[in-house]
């Protein structure tokens, strides 16, 4: 082993000082941190409670976009409370809109609810449920065509009928597969438990005695070895990685109410996701082709208009660019520039170097600033004159401050007016520093 990982999130539960039970070693020695030197596996095996806790993006997106709504419509949504029956929303998923919609934006998932067609609350809890196992033993085409033909659907096995009917003749949470055990092997539910633990961690010896017991039990029940064998194997396939029904309906949970503010709230809602996922080139590429779907302007960024965050115009139905989000940038001098800003706006690239602390907005900074046009609009200077002369300009302001001389007399550098460059080299400036081009 070449070093020891240690889970994101993963919390140990003890009685008493962990250390009376397993050994521990410190992981960070800033804070002091400490991890226990049991793999997860052997912490469990020594009665020891572990959990994770995922820490899902969706919920400060939502908290986000519902602020939102409240400053620019006075209104406070509780989605507790709103109905999980609006068809237009299912529509919306149906139809392949999920961009942005938790656990339903990869094109797999996307793909599966236009085939499937999200009809309620209830096939929203399955689709969400169909995960790598359930998607490699194919279980995702039966439960479709059962969909479709409920007249020719016939479960694996009769005593199966009840349990498969509301999945549409699959096994599909964690639950089925217990009952599952139970009605055709006369497991206990304590060993139907047992044989989704042994699945879903794969752990070999526990499978191999499971396997022999189902086999046992079944043929007790009246089932040939070879069908006792055949629904094992789909055990094994499609249990891996099975959820439990109220992991699903959290999860699904989840997906409505995304689904209900992208919605009724797209241009909010599609801020909140641009500023959460502003750092992620492949999302932000997405919701910015879904911006185009959707009928939303995203507006060019501006020294005098764009705000640290992406920023929504209800009246005008169009987003504009964050400063924050320009690479080269970053949060700290985005929200320096902001507050320098204030209500008196900057009147040229000028009056932006002698206001702005260089020590935070430095050379790159500027840079990136100029080549995506953020200067564009003000004092009649291209981004080209700013680019060619930025060393020239930053070391005139960085002079002058030490003198403690331009805030008295303003002087200004002398530059040289540069060409206009090709426009596809413009493009390439966006492209590289926003992801996109205007």
């Amino acid at each position: 082993m070449r070093q020891p990982g240690v889970h994101a999130a993963g919390i140990v539960i003890a009685p008493e000082p962990l250390v009376n039970y397993c050994p521990l070693q410190t992981v960070d020695r800033n804070t002091g941190h400490k991890s226990t030197q049991f793999d997860m596996k052997a912490v469990e095996s020594i009665g020891l409670i572990k959990i994770d806790i995922l820490g899902l993006t969706a919920l400060s997106i939502m908290h986000n976009c519902l602020d939102s709504i409240k400053v620019n419509y006075n209104k406070e949504i509780n989605l507790k409370e709103i109905p999980k029956d609006d068809s237009s929303i299912y529509e919306m998923l149906s139809n392949g809109n999920s961009a942005g919609v938790f656990q339903m934006e990869t094109r797999n998932m996307t793909k599966l609810a236009q085939e499937i067609k999200v009809s309620s609350f209830n096939k929203l809890r399955d689709l969400v449920a169909f995960r790598p196992g359930v998607l490699d033993a194919k279980q995702d085409k039966i439960y479709k065509y059962n969909k479709f033909n409920p007249d020719k659907y016939k479960p694996i096995h009769p005593k199966l009928g009840n349990i498969l009917k509301q999945t549409h003749g699959i096994l599909l949470f964690q639950e089925s597969y217990q009952q599952a055990a139970v009605d055709l092997a006369g497991f206990s539910l304590s060993d139907g438990a047992l044989l989704i633990r042994a699945i879903g961690k794969k752990i070999k010896d526990l499978m191999a005695n499971m396997e022999a017991k189902w086999i046992s039990g079944c043929e007790k029940n009246g089932l040939t070895k070879q069908e006792a064998k055949s629904i094992f194997a789909t055990f094994h396939a499609a249990g891996n990685y099975a959820f439990n029904m109220a992991h699903s309906v959290g999860y699904a949970t989840l997906a409505y109410q995304t689904a209900y503010l992208k919605y009724y709230y797209p241009l909010l809602y599609m801020t909140s996701l641009l500023n959460s996922e502003k750092d992620n080139h492949d999302k932000f590429m997405l919701y910015c082709q879904d911006l185009v779907k959707l009928g939303i302007n995203l507006i060019s960024p501006n020294i005098n208009k764009s705000n640290s965050d992406f920023s929504a115009n209800i009246e005008k139905n169009e987003i504009r660019y964050g400063l924050s989000a320009i690479k080269n940038v970053g949060e700290k001098a985005a929200k320096h520039i902001e507050q320098i800003r204030g209500n008196r706006e900057f009147i040229s690239v000028y009056d932006f170097m002698d206001r702005i602390d260089s020590s935070i907005v430095n050379k790159s900074c500027i840079l990136a600033l100029a080549k995506t046009g953020c200067f564009e609009e003000i004092g009649n200077i291209s981004r080209e004159t700013i680019v060619n002369n930025i060393d020239t300009i930053i070391n005139f302001y960085r002079k002058a401050k030490c003198n403690y001389t331009n805030s008295l007399f303003k002087i200004k550098p002398i530059i040289k007016e540069s060409e206009r460059i090709n426009p596809y080299i413009i493009r390439q400036w966006e492209q590289e520093l926003m992801g996109t081009s205007f």
